[in-house]
């Protein structure tokens, strides 16, 4: 059985605090989902050494990672850097039911981190934004242009950008989408106010959704921590480029 029964998973994240390494080779825990739009988010940070997160569908909900049950998705940045996994519930073997998340160390390593995991349900045909703030890519402080690449798809619906301002000045976020019409992302800008690495009602910033394959975003931003989402939109495999300044 899965060391933590979680529970039910709603949008307000579910946070568990613990460790690996060691002896403790494996923390798993189990959790189920309510609802047939129901994405899963899982976001695994405050570590200080190096740990992978990997979500499993658990078929007959009974706590155990069986033969017939499935390896959705994992997440393995490297070094200590923040892991996430963002499931779409369109995805095959995907929506409503139960769940095993396992954390594992990587080689020797032993550190403590906070686990936290959520949904979000979409609203039409516009995916939600992840209610939790990973910082997969960490830029810094936003001083200077700079370019990223990167892949959002069913399996890893949404990559997330932490910046800084370090005083008021003008932020201009643009990504575009590569490939066909129907590749394309959207751009989700937060400020965590409170620095609980989660979106709490009025941190959404801005956001931009338009069908045309280029996202454009630019704002006067106080000084602040802010977390950029590139989320997948339709569902297929899009490559994009993101560009800030």
């Amino acid at each position: 059985m899965a060391e933590v029964n979680l529970g039910v998973i709603t949008d307000n994240p579910t946070r568990r605090r613990d460790s690996v390494g060691g002896n403790d080779r494996i923390d798993t825990f189990s959790f189920r989902v309510l609802g047939s739009r129901s994405d899963i988010h899982l976001a695994l940070t405050g570590m200080s050494a190096n740990a992978s997160l990997r979500l499993y569908r658990d078929f007959n909900g009974n706590g155990v990672i069986d033969s017939n049950d499935r390896l959705l998705a994992s997440s393995t940045f490297g070094s200590n850097n923040d892991e996430s996994i963002n499931i779409s519930s369109s995805l095959v073997n995907a929506g409503p039911g139960s769940y095993i998340a396992e954390v594992v160390p990587v080689g020797s390593a032993n550190t403590r981190y906070d686990l936290r995991v959520a949904t979000s349900a979409a609203v039409g045909n516009a995916p939600a934004p992840s209610p939790l703030l990973p910082a997969e890519t960490n830029v810094g402080n936003l001083t200077s242009p700079r370019s990223f690449t990167g892949t959002v798809r069913q399996t890893n619906m949404i990559d997330t950008y932490r910046f800084n301002v370090t005083s008021t000045r003008f932020v201009n976020l643009t990504a575009r989408a590569s490939g066909s019409f129907f590749n394309n992302v959207d751009l989700i800008l937060i400020r965590d106010g409170n620095g609980n690495r989660q979106v709490d009602p009025g941190e959404i910033v801005a956001r931009s959704t338009n069908l045309n394959g280029l996202e454009s975003i630019g704002r006067n931003l106080m000084a602040g921590t802010y977390y950029l989402q590139v989320q997948n939109v339709a569902g297929t495999t899009s490559n994009y480029t993101l560009n800030m300044s």
